[in-house]
């Protein structure tokens, strides 16, 4: 019933339904795991991470991260051991592969990439003693660095390079490719196993300024053709070597939820509530949309939201005025803002509305924000 005569009441009185933002948490990205059997999902802690729309070959968004926190990075969980084969099949070499695409803001400053203190302090990081706009992974007592100034020619109109490091243990051999292609080798002496591997940033050291995407974490030296293959097409099931070319312990790709609005979570009726979005592609379009459930997820060009399609999310679309003012237009430094004025009736009191937004611009469909509530009380 209660249902029933909020419908009436949004067609009676004009009520373009939108929200504040529940649990809104610009500075989080959920990273989601798409390989069998690795670690669970987790989250990135810390304050520096936001949508990156400018993608090249990287899936859905990026995450982003400054050097101002020292606490941005992923804990994986993950658990290699060097020693194993892991899911790589019969032309696998033991040891560990990780790659990941990385565009690097300051390609000549240092930071760490991605680090397991479980073997002996075994690092990723750029720049530093071993290179200049290099990244270099360090063992116990090698270095393996990549050569030709990679993350300073990675700076262009897209920004992004695929970086991908094997380590094969039973030839001890550590090699690193750039987009595909062989890049540099070195001996290689790690054998440890880690038990805290994290990415995104190192536990307790600098960061770096830049972002990174589509990270794949496998239990052995993959082949080369098998790199090759995922720098050209992003390739699932079986490479060319044969092997599997899912990762076995970890494949990490940011989610669209960098961009992002803010509300009051509860508002009374008969008030005026402000609502913003932030973190938004610079200058493109925004339009809200509203609606009484967040069970559906409803797929906008290269993202998504989770309202239920219903009387009110049509209504939301369609108009926009009196109740609900600002809800559409141009996105100044990537903001928006509006207002939401529920009517003091009754009838609305104890309803949770849900609310999402979507930028867009010549291409299309840029970016979604995160869908949020608002409570509406006395």
């Amino acid at each position: 019933m209660r249902i029933t005569l909020v419908l009436l009441t949004l067609a009676i009185t004009g009520i373009f339904a939108f929200s504040p933002c529940e649990n809104s948490a610009p500075a989080q990205i959920t990273l989601t795991n798409s390989a069998t059997g690795g670690p669970p999902t987790a989250t990135t802690t810390g304050t520096a991470h936001s949508y990156d729309k400018v993608n090249f070959m990287v899936g859905l968004s990026s995450c982003k991260r400054s050097p101002a926190s020292g606490t941005a990075h992923l804990p994986t969980k993950a658990a290699l051991d060097p020693t194993s084969v892991g899911n790589g099949g019969s032309t696998a070499m033991p040891g560990f592969t990780i790659q990941w695409w990385y565009k690097p803001t300051a390609p000549t400053a240092f930071g760490y990439l991605w680090s397991d203190r479980g073997w002996s302090s075994f690092r990723c990081f750029q720049n530093g003693v071993a290179g200049v706009a290099e990244v270099i992974i360090r063992g116990p007592l090698t270095d393996c660095k990549t050569t030709g100034a990679v993350l300073q020619n990675a700076v262009n109109a897209k920004g992004w390079v695929h970086l991908a490091v094997t380590v094969d243990t039973k030839n001890n051999v550590t090699t690193w490719y750039v987009n595909g292609v062989k890049n540099n080798s070195a001996a290689s002496n790690i054998s440890g196993k880690g038990t805290a591997f994290v990415c995104f940033g190192d536990t307790g050291s600098s960061g770096y300024d830049g972002s990174q995407d589509d990270f794949r974490i496998y239990n052995w030296a993959r082949d080369a053709r098998d790199i090759a293959a995922d720098y050209m097409t992003m390739a699932k099931g079986i490479g060319p070597s044969g092997s599997t070319n899912v990762p076995d312990l970890g494949y990490y790709m940011c989610e669209m939820a960098g961009y992002t609005c803010n509300a009051p979570n509860a508002l009374s009726i008969g008030t005026t509530g402000s609502i913003t979005l932030s973190n938004g592609p610079a200058t493109d379009f925004f339009q809200i949309a509203a609606s009484l459930g967040n069970t559906t997820e409803i797929k906008l060009g290269p993202c998504s939201v989770k309202l239920n399609v219903d009387s009110v999310l049509l209504y939301s679309i369609m108009y926009g005025a009196p109740i609900f003012n600002g809800y559409k237009g141009t996105l100044v430094g990537g903001i928006g803002s509006g207002k939401f004025n529920p009517p003091a009736l009754v009838a609305l009191v104890g309803l949770d509305v849900y609310h999402a937004a979507v930028a867009f611009g010549a291409g299309g469909i840029t970016a979604c924000s995160n869908t949020v509530k608002t409570n509406l009380t006395k």
